[in-house]
């Protein structure tokens, strides 16, 4: 995916959204994985899916969903050693 083009009233939106729940999904992705070398990666991973689908979700209910969806998958690939800790 490119580079996407942003509008204020978007922008605004989405550093109110980040500020908001950026450190309760760092908890949350702590709390289920334990690895501190990649909760930052999966966190903002997880903002760049949220913010590919800004008009789709807003307002943003699920946030826990998208965090949870990218660790149960960083789990799956490392039990099956598809990536190293």
């Amino acid at each position: 995916m490119g580079v996407v083009a942003i509008d204020a009233a978007n922008k605004e939106f989405f550093t109110d959204l980040y500020l908001q729940y950026y450190h309760l999904m760092k908890k949350i992705a702590f709390g289920i994985c334990r690895e501190y070398s990649v909760v930052d990666d999966l966190v903002n991973e997880a903002f760049i899916n949220i913010f590919n689908k800004t008009a789709v979700i807003k307002p943003l209910k699920n946030y826990q969903r998208t965090i949870k969806e990218l660790l149960i998958l960083y789990q799956q690939l490392k039990m099956f050693r598809l990536i190293s800790n």
